[in-house]
Parts: C-alpha cells; sequence; structure tokens
C-alpha cells in the first residue's frame, strides 16, 4: 500500500509562498555535465580529487565504503568546534541545474548539510530528519534511518529562484523558494559544520544542466504537474450526467494521465486542448488508450479555429479509424487496456495528413475531413449514444522542425527516376557528391528511388520529402563492402549500408519520408544462407560528429536499422521504425557514441528495440531518451544494454517511455564482456506484455576487442521510478545478479525501486532451487528458466531499495516476491 505520508499534498503559505506537493514533474533534458564523480578511482585515506576541504574540526577521505570496488567520501567530526566537509567548485551554471547524491549518515541525532548549494538551497540530514530551507525556513521533509543510503535529487530552477527536491524518487518540495537569491550555481558542498559531531557519506555526486527539446512545443502535456481528480489546467472541458474529465494517477500512482469517462449514453463528453492557429506542417502525437472495445471514442479529433475537423481518429469497436476525406477508414484492430501511440503529420497546405500507429506508417497523404485553414484545437471525446473510458497521456503538438537548406541538389536534375524500377545509385551518389560540402540539401520528392549502397559527405542535408521513397536494392551487388578502421567488435556485423557515412560532421538526414530496406530478400531473412556482415544497414553512421537523422520513416530493415557507430553529438528524433521482418533487426543500436539524444521516437522491431553496445574501450556516455513508444520483439528486449559490452555505459537517462510486445525483458542491463554500467535513471516507463519486466547481469562471456585486455564489468546507479508493468509472458521474474568468477564476488551496487508498481506471472506451486552463476553464455532474462521468487531474485548486490512500490502476482504462486542471496543495505519502505 501506498505511504499516506507520500501521496498527501501539502500546500502551506509561508513568507514568499512555497508548496510541498508529492507529484512527479516532467524533466525533459539531455545532460550537460559540471561534476560526475563516483570517487572509485580514489586511493582510501587520500583527499576526493578536485575537491576543496575544510578539516579543521575533522577529516574527509574516500574510504572503501561500502567496500574497494566501490568508494565513498567520509567526513569525520569528533569535536564540536569548527567545520568539517567538502566542497566542489566549477563554471557558473544557471537555468534549470540539476544535483544529485547518495547520502548517508550513522546516526540521526546533529545537523549535517548534504548537500549546501551555495546560498540557494541547504538540505540537512538532522535529528532522525531530512529537512530542507524552503525560503527562510527549516522545514522538516520526512525521517531518515542511520546507516541508510538516500539517494537525493535537486532540481534548480535559476529563473524562477525556485526548486525541486526528490529523496528515493518522491518529490519532497516542489518549486520551494530559493534561500536566497542567486543567478547562478557554482558549487556544491556537503559538511558537518560547527556545534556539531558525527559521519557523514557522500557518493555518486553528479552536476549537469537541461537541454531544451529538439523543437518547441506548441503544447506538450504529460500532466505530471496537474492535481488527480481534477481537469488539466489550459483545458476546455464539456461534461454531461454520468461523465468525468480528470487527472487519473494511471498507469501508474505517479505517473498521471488524463482520463475521459462516461457512464450514461446520452450527451458528449469533451476535453479540448488549444494550442493557437497554426498553418503548414503541424504533427500532434499522443499515447492513447481505450478501457473497452465497444463504442466510439474521438482519440484524436483536430479542428480549426471554426470548429471544421481536418481530422478524426476514433477507436471504434475494436479497430482504430481514420476519416480520409468524408469516408471512415478501418486501419487496424486494438486491444482495450493498451497504450497505443499515435501521430499525425498535417500540412494545412495540401489539406493533406500521414497517419502512423506505434510506429507503422498507415496512412500517406491521407485528405483532410474537412477544409480547413488552419489547425488550433485538439478534442478527446466520447460522444452521444456510448460510453466507455478512453485515457490519454505525453500529448505533443509541434510545428513539423525539417528544413532544406540551400543550394538544393535535386536528384532528378542528376538523372534518378523515382519509379520504383530504375536503379539510381550513380544518379543519387552524383548529386551527394556535389552537395557535400556546401551546407546544401540532396532532394528527394514525388516517387520511389530505387538504388544501393550511398555514402553521404559532410556539411549537407540528405532530404526524403514525404511524397518520395527510397527503396534498397536486393542485389548483394549493389552493396560493396564498406572501408573503415576500427578494432570494434561491432564492425564484424556492419559491413554494409543504404545509407552510410565514414567520418562526416554536420550531416543531416531529414524530411517525411521514407526509407524501404525492401529487407525481406529471403537470403537476408535466413542467417544459414547469409548473416550480418552481408545484409545492408539502413543507416550506418561510422565515426562522425554532430550528425541527426529526423522525421523519417523506416521500414523493412535488412539488418540492425539505424546505427552510430563511434559518433559524438547524435540527435535522433521524430523517427518512426517498423521493421519486423525476421533474424536479427534490431531497431537503433548506439555503438560507442557519446552526447545522444533520442526523441520522439516509436521503434517496432523483431530484435532489440532500442539497444547501446560497446565494443571499444570508448563505451557510451551522456543519452536522453523521451517520449518513445519500443517493442513488437519477437525475440529479443525493449531496452538492453549490451550483449556486446566492452566500454562503459554512462549517464544515461530514460523518461516518458513506453515498452510493449517483447517477448524477453522489457529493460535488459547486461555487463558481460567488462562494461562499467553507471548512473542510469528509468522515469515513468510502462511495461506490457514483455518476457521479465527487468534484468540486469554481471556475466564473464568477456568479448573483447582485438589488442585489449579482458576485465570484469561492474553496474552502480541504476534507478527505477515511476514505473508500472502488467501481463508478464512468463514467469521467471526479474533476475537481479552479480556473479562469482575465479573465486572472487563481483557486485551490483545501489539499486533504487521506486514508485514500481508491477503485476508478475505466477501459478507455480513449487519453488525452484536458486540459480547457477551466471558464466560465458549468451545473456537472456530467461536463461535460468523460473527463480525462487516470483518478483525480484536478487543475488551479489550492495544496496537496493524498494521504496513506496508494489509487487503482485496473478495467478497466486507459492514463491515470495523477493529472494535475496548475498545482499547487503537492503532497505525497503
Amino acid at each position: 500500500m501506498k505511504s499516506t505520508f507520500i501521496r498527501q499534498k501539502m500546500i502551506e503559505n509561508i513568507a514568499g509562498k512555497f508548496f510541498l506537493l508529492f507529484i512527479f514533474v516532467a524533466e525533459a533534458r539531455a545532460m550537460t555535465f559540471s561534476e560526475n564523480d563516483n570517487f572509485n578511482s580514489g586511493t582510501a585515506g587520500s583527499a576526493p580529487s578536485g575537491w576543496s576541504l575544510n578539516t579543521t574540526g575533522g577529516t574527509i577521505a574516500v574510504q572503501n565504503v561500502p567496500s574497494v570496488a566501490n568508494k565513498s567520501v567520509e567526513i569525520i567530526k569528533t569535536a564540536t568546534p569548527n567545520n568539517a566537509g567538502g566542497t566542489k567548485t566549477f563554471a557558473a551554471v544557471s537555468g534549470i541545474v540539476t544535483i544529485e547524491a547518495r547520502v548517508k549518515t550513522d546516526e540521526t541525532a546533529n545537523y549535517k548539510s548534504a548537500p549546501y548549494i551555495g546560498s540557494a538551497v541547504d538540505v540537512a540530514f538532522n535529528a532522525g530528519n531530512i529537512q530542507a530551507y524552503v525560503g527562510t525556513t527549516l522545514t522538516t521533509l520526512m525521517p531518515f534511518a542511520a546507516g541508510t543510503w538516500y539517494n537525493l535529487r535537486i532540481r534548480l530552477n535559476t529563473v524562477t529562484q525556485t526548486y525541486d527536491l526528490y529523496v528515493d524518487g518522491l518529490e519532497l518540495v516542489y518549486q520551494g523558494a530559493f534561500r536566497s537569491a542567486t543567478s547562478s550555481i557554482t558549487s556544491v558542498n556537503f559538511n558537518i559544520g560547527t556545534g556539531y559531531t558525527g559521519t557523514l557519506y557522500y557518493d555518486n555526486v553528479l552536476v549537469y544542466t537541461d537541454t531544451p527539446s529538439t523543437t518547441p512545443y506548441l503544447a506538450e502535456e504529460n500532466f505530471e504537474d496537474d492535481p488527480v481528480g481534477s481537469a488539466p489546467a489550459g483545458w476546455s472541458v464539456g461534461l454531461v450526467s454520468g461523465s468525468s474529465i480528470e487527472v487519473s494517477p494511471f498507469p501508474n500512482a505517479y505517473n498521471n494521465c488524463l482520463e475521459v469517462a462516461k457512464t450514461a449514453s446520452s450527451g458528449s463528453v469533451v476535453a479540448a486542448k488549444s494550442f493557437g492557429a497554426t498553418t503548414g506542417k503541424v504533427v500532434i502525437q499522443a499515447n492513447i488508450l481505450a478501457k473497452e472495445t465497444t463504442g466510439y471514442k474521438n482519440a484524436f479529433y483536430l479542428t480549426d479555429s471554426a470548429g471544421n475537423a481536418a481530422l478524426s481518429i476514433a477507436f471504434d469497436s475494436g479497430n482504430i479509424k481514420s476519416y480520409v476525406g468524408s469516408t471512415l477508414t478501418t486501419l487496424q484492430p486494438f486491444v482495450a487496456d493498451s497504450w497505443y501511440t499515435v501521430k499525425a503529420v498535417v500540412d494545412t497546405a495540401s489539406q493533406t495528413y500521414d497517419l502512423y500507429v506505434d510506429g507503422c506508417k498507415l496512412l500517406s497523404n491521407a485528405a483532410f475531413r474537412v477544409s480547413t485553414s488552419n489547425v488550433s484545437l485538439v478534442q478527446f471525446a466520447i460522444g452521444s449514444g456510448f460510453t466507455g473510458t478512453l485515457c490519454v497521456d505525453n500529448m505533443l503538438v509541434y510545428a513539423f522542425n525539417a528544413t532544406k537548406p540551400g543550394p538544393i541538389y535535386d536528384v532528378a536534375a542528376y538523372g534518378a527516376v523515382g519509379d520504383g524500377v530504375t536503379l539510381n545509385t550513380t544518379a543519387i551518389q552524383n548529386a551527394i557528391n556535389a552537395c557535400a560540402g556546401t551546407g546544401g540539401t540532396v532532394y528527394l520528392h514525388d516517387g520511389t528511388f530505387l538504388t544501393g549502397e550511398l555514402k553521404l559527405g559532410s556539411n549537407m542535408t540528405f532530404y526524403i520529402e514525404n511524397t518520395a521513397t527510397l527503396l534498397g536494392s536486393q542485389e548483394d551487388a549493389d552493396y560493396p563492402t564498406i572501408s573503415y578502421t576500427t578494432p570494434n567488435i561491432n564492425k564484424s556485423a556492419l559491413a554494409r549500408a543504404l545509407l552510410y557515412a565514414v567520418g562526416s560532421a554536420n550531416l543531416k538526414i531529414d524530411g517525411g519520408g521514407t526509407l524501404d530496406g525492401n529487407g525481406d530478400l529471403d537470403e537476408w531473412l535466413a542467417p544459414a544462407n547469409l548473416g550480418e556482415y552481408y545484409r545492408p544497414v539502413p543507416v550506418l553512421l561510422i565515426q562522425c560528429t554532430n550528425v541527426s537523422v529526423r522525421n523519417i520513416y523506416i521500414t523493412q530493415g535488412a539488418m540492425w536499422t539505424l546505427v552510430p557507430l563511434e559518433c559524438t553529438n547524435v540527435t535522433l528524433s521524430d523517427i518512426d521504425v517498423n521493421s519486423n521482418l525476421d533474424e536479427n533487426r534490431d531497431g537503433m543500436d548506439i555503438c560507442d557514441s557519446n552526447n545522444v539524444v533520442i526523441e520522439r521516437c516509436n521503434i517496432f522491431s523483431d530484435d532489440d528495440s532500442i539497444c547501446f553496445k560497446s565494443g571499444i574501450a570508448a563505451g557510451v556516455d551522456n543519452v536522453t531518451v523521451r517520449y518513445c513508444n519500443v517493442g513488437k520483439s519477437e525475440r529479443a528486449n525493449g531496452i538492453k544494454f549490451g550483449t556486446a559490452s566492452y566500454g562503459a555505459f554512462t549517464n544515461m537517462i530514460f523518461e516518458d517511455v513506453y515498452v510493449k510486445d517483447c517477448d524477453k525483458a522489457g529493460i535488459a542491463i547486461e555487463a558481460v564482456d567488462g562494461a562499467n554500467i553507471y548512473n542510469i535513471t528509468f522515469r515513468r516507463i510502462t511495461l506490457n506484455d514483455v518476457g521479465s519486466p527487468f534484468y540486469a547481469i554481471i556475466g564473464t562471456r568477456c568479448t573483447t576487442p582485438s589488442g585489449s585486455p579482458v576485465k570484469m564489468g561492474s553496474i552502480d546507479g541504476l534507478r527505477y521510478e515511476a514505473i508500472s508493468g502488467g501481463n508478464m509472458k512468463y514467469t521467471t521474474g526479474s533476475p537481479i545478479s552479480g556473479t562469482v568468477a575465479s573465486g572472487v564476488t563481483y557486485t551490483i551496487y545501489s539499486l533504487l525501486f521506486s514508485n514500481v508498481d508491477v503485476d508478475y506471472a505466477g501459478g507455480l506451486t513449487s519453488i525452484p532451487a536458486d540459480p547457477p552463476e551466471m558464466g560465458t553464455e549468451y545473456p537472456e532474462c530467461d536463461d535460468w528458466g523460473n527463480l525462487p521468487a516470483y518478483g525480484y531474485y536478487v543475488r551479489h548486490v550492495n544496496g537496493i531499495s524498494f521504496i513506496d512500490s508494489t509487487t503482485t502476482v496473478s495467478p497466486t504462486d507459492v514463491r515470495l516476491w523477493r529472494k535475496e542471496v548475498d545482499v547487503a543495505n537492503d532497505s525497503t519502505r
């Protein structure tokens, strides 16, 4: 049961007015770090590198706490005079600044600042309570236990002079006033001050600033700021008897949606959001769930400022339908109580729209229902004569953001013919060669252009208009082996491509059109005949800098669909992938790349949907994934780290992601080749129809790049917050395990499950034995079969917290919800 303390909302007026609200706030951001330190490279007993120390009243040093492999900083103060602490100073940052740390103290007595952030924020562990200054008032937030680690996250806004404070994923302060006004943040400090004694530890200190979305929103609604039980702010509502329009704690009590409900058949109930009269191309995307297959529910109904309906999409009698002109057209069936991501790209100039459902393009250049001069209002409704419940989440409205910078290199001018039959490789490549380096655009429009392998250059845009399709040839000879140098173990699979670049900079693929890999060739479907090395990747970017792929529909890939390999500064946005052919058709594979943003992408693939791989020491660092829908994997995982996992996977955040229909794990974390996996957050994630919700493993496969040493991996700092899961496919639960190899235990550190509600599959009448240690085998969440817990099997872990979470099973099961083997520092509350 949820804690009454955590669920309540407290609103108090003090001088300066502040609010303490126990809700989650949307945070869409990539990360730019000012500080990122887990102290593991430090020497026990020495000062933490780069920190200014005050030891007049005690000592401060790196220590082997909780272990030699996972260090932290220890402050000890035995005398009351003077101070003891550490300060990290960095270049001034402003705007939205987030500071995170793990903190514990060995006593409940005395006042310990952890952290003190300039003059803006002071969080204290004091007299058995976590406290914080809200304005000038020291406010008690929650009790703490001595010897227990707590995960703190403070999100500061130097513009509004307010901050949000989260402890173990629970928001305890919402828009609290700074203690003193400050225009920027320049330091973070942990200390025990004058008059106090005790011991304080801090670890995993992060300071980072937000990066805005890749496109400004006309409307962005994930309903996290709105109070449950009321209509969302800024929405117009039309109610009738027996109806309601309100923010609902669904799919999770900490992950809200808009719910439109109607129990009486007469009249219409309507929720409407205005975004202002807008012309040109506009994108609207939302997650939609109908709780019944019966009845007619408008989801969504897009009108102009005069009320004329350009677009009308309905969940009706078990089918998703849409008006094409004046004809209501059936598109595909839907399942009740399942979320679908519906996206429309409307064009008021041509009076047409493209429609996607779960990454699949169902309509192209379909006629508006009624001619409109603009679009300005989106409605969700249940009309007269019908009843039921419609849920809406993550609704986004924004201007279509594709651009064609000049000069323009029209492929038709180079002899390309869009008849779907003529091979255009030479013509299109000539256009690319002419454009490369100019800052201009290679332009494909009005036709289907058959081609073999194309090499892109630097300082250019490759633009596929929504009237065009780039169609891959099915002739092996049209895909010569790509030449590039790297010891990366992934190179053995990445040798051919439809579109590729090597060493390019400032490259964009854009336009709103289709890239069809044409990958259903028999020999590409049977690896025994022709394996990965011979199959062309639809988009392969190798050792590139400042690259983006945007506004593209990719279908029928012959291999992994979209792969940045050893790239820096990568944007992947507004991409729909429908690649469900057999045999290892991954969606996106981010290989040894850093500074990556993936947003508004709907990725449905036969194999892993979003997969992070490392085949050299570089690893993958600084990734943001938000507003995505992934799955439909008939053989693999929704979000996966590995299996290729030599270099580190660090500093990644996943927010507002829906994972559905995966045979294996919804989220798989695999350190089996030596990867150090650190600081990974999953927040507001919904998992449905997956094999297992979570899988985290250290193994000894130890595949290494040529000339590199064999090493063991580690996992530290996984945070799962506001996650819901249901309809699990298998009874294997969630395996979470370090490993023992050659007599050495390799431990997983610091796991947080906060507001994680999962209904597991059960039915077992006997308890299985503990599984063997993970060896050199290929890792999958079901390798061990049924485990001795229906929920979480946790082994070789130091530091795991289940906070305000629920774990249920259906049907009933003889096993307990969790079994722990060799687990230290367990906190469940």
